[in-house]
């Protein structure tokens, strides 16, 4: 860490010290990068052969790698507490009471290949200290260096109405901060070289749209710029007017950043934008409109197009009255909708929506509060839905029991490592009980049947439409214990019924086999 002082031009004329936290060399190191605009840099040594990402218009229920490779992500959502946060991380240092808090980003993605999984949400934060008055009071809000934003810091202030010093950035929003750019790629590429599909937060509405939190740390509230922006028309002491097409200068401002960013990362395959985390749903026409500046931007200049994604989030009184407005967004390529049926019934995916590509979101399709079980991850994998986690320890925002998360955390990875042994890309979810009768499974006709039982008992693949000469082995995984067990083969013409041994949910594997392969196996058919 290095201590710069900084002097303010406030009218309280303070003297502050600002903290300008400094990424270890041991983590990331930089190198000038050939690739895309000037300016770029990225870590030393990484190649750039990753696959990039596209909605498949054959199987649009996932994204599809350069190679033509089904791309299922699972991982955790959320930001939980004091760095290094070993599940996920911020683009900015996050810390609530440590001020040497550094994210170290090689121990979170490390934790996060280590727990079997692919995805990671980078968040971005748009004020530099937000909290209740009591954690204000107490010195345990949540703070970013305000070195760290997107615009040049120009100079300072200290702030000391809440009880406690906190030092507030003035920023002049005609002009980057470079910085801040380097970092977002630098860490994206880290997360890319480690086999990670990160997700870019591009605005961040909870300490805009909270009533509860502070947010008079706004790069755009008036006083903390040197532009004459003022957010806060209806003087509420919050930004949530940023989430809007209220006012053109700062959406001009807006548009410039998140054309900053695209230069920043578009020549980097396998990442996905993510509009904004918790803002209204009355904000969704200014999503779209973000969305249609990213897919705009993209086509210009060579440029790459990368997935964008829309979340669903609203406190009690703003809940939109249907998933709808997302299934059905021509501006979008993933959604995150609400509901608490995703928690214990997924709905099936048909894909046969406008958007298909569906994240089931823990820390919000609860609408704020839900809470998954221990079979939740597989349950959402066969019905065509990628199960990202809130995977917190901390009490106010733990939901399961800590018994219960590294339960849910190994499931995740148990159908990561399905879902990239079988050929995703060509099944397809069994919408009802027809093929699969536990209604839980994924399907190609004649060549691969996965079926997941949630309760012990006999259930049945229908293989009437495979010739009674075509044979496939049986396998019987067992999530609880991690056991796999042969169970033979079946012939197809028929319906087959399955009981696997034991009382525990079980996953049924059926897979084609040649003749030569047959001849390994027992015949199990009934």
């Amino acid at each position: 860490m290095r201590l710069i002082p900084v002097r303010s031009g406030h009218p309280a004329h303070i003297l502050i010290l600002a903290m300008v936290v400094l990424m270890g060399a041991a983590a990331l190191r930089f190198e000038i990068s050939q690739h895309g605009g000037s300016g770029q840099i990225r870590p030393a040594g990484l190649p750039f052969d990753t696959a990039g990402l596209r909605v498949d218009q054959t199987n649009p229920r996932w994204l599809m790698e350069d190679s033509g490779k089904a791309r299922y992500l699972t991982g955790p959502t959320g930001q939980f507490d004091l760095n290094p946060n070993a599940t996920v991380s911020t683009v900015q240092d996050l810390w609530r009471n440590d001020v040497t808090g550094m994210n170290d980003y090689a121990a979170a993605f490390d934790a996060v290949v280590a727990n079997g999984h692919n995805f990671v949400r980078l968040w971005r934060w748009e004020t530099s200290a937000w909290g209740t008055s009591a954690q204000f009071a107490s010195n345990t809000h949540w703070r970013v260096p305000i070195s760290q934003m997107p615009w040049r810091l120009v100079d300072s202030w200290l702030d000391v109405r809440t009880g406690t010093e906190v030092p507030v950035g003035v920023y002049d929003l005609a002009s980057f901060n470079q910085t801040y750019f380097d970092r977002l790629r630098a860490v994206v590429l880290s997360a890319v070289k480690k086999g990670l599909t990160p997700s870019v937060m591009l605005f961040e509405g909870n300490e805009n749209q909270s009533k509860i939190v502070l947010g008079f740390t706004h790069p755009m509230l008036a006083g903390n710029n040197i532009n004459g922006v003022s957010c806060d028309t209806n003087s509420d002491a919050h930004c949530e007017e940023t989430h809007t097409l209220a006012d053109a200068t700062i959406t001009s401002y807006q548009d410039a950043y998140v054309r900053k960013v695209i230069d920043a990362l578009n020549d980097i395959d396998g990442y996905i934008y993510e509009i904004v985390n918790e803002t209204g749903f009355d904000n969704v026409t200014w999503q779209n409109r973000v969305a249609d500046l990213i897919t705009q931007y993209e086509l210009q200049d060579g440029r790459q197009s990368h997935p964008i994604w829309m979340s669903h989030w609203g406190a009690a009184s703003r809940q939109p009255p249907s998933n709808r407005y997302l299934f059905e967004n021509a501006h979008v390529h993933i959604v995150a909708p609400a509901g608490r049926e995703y928690e214990t019934n997924p709905p099936h995916n048909h894909g046969n929506k406008r958007v298909n590509v569906v994240f089931h979101d823990t820390d919000h399709a609860g609408y704020g509060n839900g809470v998954v079980t221990v079979d939740w991850p597989w349950k959402a994998f066969t019905r065509g839905i990628s199960p990202l986690y809130l995977d917190c320890p901390h009490g106010y925002c733990r939901r399961e029991p800590d018994s219960d998360r590294p339960l849910i955390r190994r499931a995740m990875a148990q159908t990561l490592a399905f879902a990239n042994r079988i050929n995703l890309k060509d099944m397809t979810v069994a919408t009802g009980y027809k093929i699969i009768d536990s209604s839980y499974g994924l399907y190609q006709t004649c060549a691969e049947y996965l079926m997941y039982m949630p309760k012990d008992g006999r259930n049945k693949i229908n293989l009437e439409s495979c010739k009674p000469e075509d044979f496939f082995s049986v396998e019987y995984f067992e999530p609880k214990t991690g056991a796999t067990i042969s169970g033979g083969r079946v012939r197809g013409g028929a319906t087959r019924s399955f009981d696997p041994p034991g009382s525990n949910p079980m996953v049924v594997y059926l897979k084609s086999l040649s003749d030569d392969e047959s001849e390994r196996y027992t015949d199990e058919s009934g």
